[in-house]
Formats: structure tokens, sequence, C-alpha cells
């Protein structure tokens, strides 16, 4: 990971994770400090995301990275969890294509 890498959580331990960290993996500009995931028998667990090893939470109230939600077809619900029953500013949650953003920037410049 570069120095310039943005820290990020990501939600979903699940497959989108996959395609996600290895985006990351192949291209850089994110390091995954964490990732969080509602299924309960994950937590405390290290599965390896980003090139390392990172621990699976329960979520939790933090408003110092942007948490990226891995899943399309349960974003609405994750948010709300995150915006109405955590208390995160909305602001600090993104899609899956947040990681993309940089990425489209330079193809852009071509």
């Amino acid at each position: 990971m570069g120095c310039r890498d943005e820290k990020i959580i990501l939600f979903g331990a699940g497959r989108r994770k996959d395609k996600i960290t290895g985006f990351i993996e192949k291209y850089g500009g994110f390091e995954v400090v964490e990732i969080w995931d509602n299924n309960s028998s994950l937590w405390g667990k290290r599965i390896t995301a980003g090139g390392r090893d990172v621990m699976v939470r329960q979520p939790y109230k933090i408003q110092k990275y942007n948490i990226i939600i891995g899943t399309d077809i349960y974003y609405d619900e994750i948010r709300e969890q995150l915006t109405g029953g955590l208390g995160i500013n909305g602001e600090w949650i993104k899609t899956g294509n947040y990681i993309f953003k940089d990425f489209k920037k330079q193809i852009l410049r071509r």
C-alpha cells in the first residue's frame, strides 16, 4: 500500500468483497483498514483484503474513514442501518463504485 492510499472500511465479507479487493490489489489507491459484516460468525476473524489481513468486525459508529458498501442488493438497508441505527453521517457512506473514482479520472485524462 502506498502512503497516499485512502483508508476505507469495506462493508460486506462476501463475494463482492473479493471483486473489490482484487481491484484494489491490482490498481491500488485504497487501503482496507476494516471489514464490517452483519454475520456475527465472522466477527473477530481475519481475512485477506487488498493484499493484507484485515479483521472482520461488527459495525459501530466511526466517522474517520469512508465506508464502502460492497453490495448493491442490500445497499439501502445497510445505509439505513449505518445512518439511522448507528448515527453515522451519510457523507461517509459510499457505493462499491466509489473505488473506481480515480481510475475513471485517469481514463478520462487520456
